[in-house]
């Protein structure tokens, strides 16, 4: 790789030569539920694995967060639904702090709880709400943070989305806000990132309006470590590394292409979207009809992209590592290219 420095930021650009290769074995190390007939899950929201190789899982559905032992055995179910000390409403995130702490994000009652690796409850805090924005005279909300990740100096990243309602027919940039939350109550937005495109599509022959995601795009991604964050557009192969306070510190380019889209890609799509609107069971033939044409209409207009995605996935490993997917077809073998915390490529992983 080559390294130079631009105005304080450090860009490191690496090559094409070959990197060690590795292939992930597909068999599951541990399987949870399987062996335990009173187990089983809702909506898995999160995940984490603590040091001593228990694992804690967050199901959403239940408001529940059940501890396993290593081996996979059902140890201990904590938190319930409500609002008293330890009680949940709705899952943000779910981490694991120095210590083995569990970090519980209450995303509706806009609260921290700590508990003990054991389950036991440490602590509840309140977090301040962002400001309401207001969308149009009629329309207004309070942005609900996810978690994403905790700093070593004890502060804590989250993201969170706007909302657009009816806007004329156009691309739009769907970006994602990024918010700071300094102990014990604090939050502040540090900075916003984009994070795809979508559509919004209105026809007066149709009387329908429409919106989506822009075909052949993938949504950016963005990932905490201990001491920075992580972010890749999806749109090229490139990682941006910034400080908790949302400077950008390192540029890591990898020298390769996104795949292009193809003429019959772009054919098989408008075909697609014909098709799911003729397979649609509205029982009014005249809606069904006017759904079908609206396909049709938001077909040609449409624009696509020239290239397909460059990196789909991205995660911070505990080591610093960063993994970055590969665009690819999701029915086979994902590759990842890992980077060392400092932008080194050191291997690819299927």
């Amino acid at each position: 790789p080559t390294v130079r420095d631009s105005a304080g930021i450090r860009i490191v650009t690496n090559g094409t030569i070959a990197v060690p290769a590795r292939r992930l074995d597909p068999r599951p190390l541990l399987v949870l539920g399987e062996d335990e007939g009173t187990v089983t899950f809702g909506t898995v929201v999160g995940a984490i694995r603590l040091s001593d190789g228990s694992v804690v899982v967050a199901d959403g559905k239940a408001r529940e967060l059940r501890l396993f032992e290593a081996a996979g055995r059902l140890v201990r179910t904590v938190a319930r639904r409500g609002e008293g000390p330890g009680d949940l409403e709705r899952f943000g995130g779910l981490l694991r702090l120095p210590g083995d702490t569990i970090l519980l994000w209450d995303i509706q009652l806009n609260r921290l709880t700590r508990f003990s690796r054991s389950g036991l409850l440490v602590r509840t805090t309140l977090v301040d709400r962002l400001p309401t924005v207001r969308h149009n005279s009629m329309v207004s909300s309070t942005p609900s943070i996810m978690l994403l990740g905790a700093f070593s100096d004890g502060t804590l990243l989250g993201s969170y989305t706007g909302m657009r309602l009816d806007p004329p027919t156009a691309l739009y940039r769907d970006t994602l806000s990024l918010a700071r939350i300094t102990p014990p109550s604090a939050v502040s937005t540090i900075g916003a990132v984009q994070i795809g495109e979508v559509y919004v599509f209105e026809s007066s022959a149709t009387g329908l309006l429409s919106s989506d995601i822009r075909p052949f795009t993938t949504g950016g991604k963005v990932a905490a470590g201990t001491s920075s964050f992580w972010f890749h557009d999806g749109r090229r192969f490139e990682l941006r590394e910034f400080t908790p306070s949302g400077a950008l510190k390192t540029i890591v380019r990898l020298a390769r292409t996104p795949a292009p889209v193809t003429p019959k890609e772009i054919a098989a799509h408008r075909a697609d979207l014909i098709a799911s609107a003729k397979a649609d069971k509205d029982p009014d033939p005249a809606m069904r009809a006017r759904s079908i044409e609206q396909s049709k209409l938001i077909g040609k207009w449409l624009s696509f992209p020239a290239t397909h995605p460059a990196f789909t996935g991205l995660v911070v490993a505990s080591t610093g590592e960063v993994w970055a997917r590969e665009h690819g077809d999701s029915t086979k073998a994902q590759r990842w290219h890992v980077f060392a915390a400092t932008g080194v490529r050191t291997a690819t992983i299927e």
